[in-house]
């Protein structure tokens, strides 16, 4: 059985991958984590903790000796600083990467973001520290694979409860024209696919794109959303104003650097309303779609504070 060295284990995708992480067919589980797990969440008996963050290595990198596989979760998301995205997503990557080569690890997968696929990342710091560490798994001489998830939807998911805000308004404001295209997903079917990659053999190419079942609208999600929210409203949609976003763009980012990540919204957080988000096919995942919950599942699983 396999001995995997897990970063960000209480981070919301680790967690479920921690837990997806079973004894049957992993024998120890080494979980990075800045702190001891917390009460009322003990970790499996198979796993435990080693205490330590990304930015200093020196107490963790030792643990890393004899691992079978490397599964690096753990990353700055959200508002933040352009400095700290690299410090942490790119300084923090090329750290693990170090460390797995040191202590022979047989396979590293790396959690990125479907937003390293952007076609235009210039303003979001995030999305550029992502891009810049998978090109340093690729070039790591490491066996590898790279995962992307889409917009990850589950309890305590980062992005429903900004977009159950926006979606529950009067008057919906959507930045844009709401055609982008968007494949939410769940994160437990993430965090099983993630599970599945330290055992794959042979290892899989990538970069994958973990997508849910379906592909809609940026504005169709919106409105399924809002029936989940606001169940009353029957099934009308609600008024929708579009407003411009990319001439906000530049002027927003601008600012930010002024100001910091301080402002209510960030140039970055406005690029998935510009963007495509939804998952190119490949064969690891595209065998999984039978598989993965529902839109609808994924979305009342969200408000009800489910899995």
């Amino acid at each position: 059985m396999r001995k995997v060295f897990l970063t960000g284990a209480s981070g919301f995708i680790g967690r479920r991958v921690l837990a997806a992480l079973d004894s049957t067919r992993f024998g120890e589980v080494l979980c990075l984590m800045r702190a001891a797990a917390p009460p009322g969440a003990p970790l499996p008996g198979h796993a435990r903790a080693v205490p330590g963050s990304l930015e200093d290595p020196a107490p963790w990198r030792s643990a890393m000796a004899g691992c079978d596989a490397v599964i690096h979760t753990a990353a700055l998301t959200g508002r933040g600083r352009a400095e700290d995205f690299e410090r942490i997503n790119v300084g923090g990557t090329r750290a693990v990467i170090e460390a797995a080569r040191a202590g022979g690890a047989g396979r590293l997968v790396f959690v990125s973001s479907i937003a390293a696929a952007y076609p235009n990342r210039r303003v979001y710091p995030y999305a550029q520290s992502k891009d810049a560490a998978e090109a340093l798994v690729r070039s790591s001489g490491l066996r590898a694979s790279i995962v992307r998830p889409t917009i990850v939807f589950g309890a305590g998911s980062a992005a429903w409860g900004p977009l159950k805000g926006l979606a529950t308004l009067p008057v919906i404001p959507l930045f844009g024209d709401g055609a982008v295209r968007t494949q939410p997903v769940d994160v437990a079917d993430v965090a099983r696919g993630i599970a599945d990659l330290a055992l794959a053999d042979p290892l899989p190419p990538g970069p994958i794109a973990f997508g849910g079942p379906e592909s809609l609208s940026f504005e169709e999600l919106i409105q399924r959303i809002r029936r989940v929210a606001r169940p009353n409203d029957g099934p009308s949609p609600g008024r929708v104003v579009h407003i411009p976003v990319k001439p906000l763009l530049g002027p927003l980012f601008a600012l930010e650097s002024v100001v910091g990540p301080r402002l209510p919204v960030t140039a970055g957080q406005l690029m998935s309303f510009v963007c495509d988000s939804d998952a190119p096919p490949h064969p690891f995942w595209s065998a999984r779609q039978g598989s993965l919950r529902t839109l609808d599942q994924m979305l009342a699983g969200s408000a009800g504070g489910g899995r």
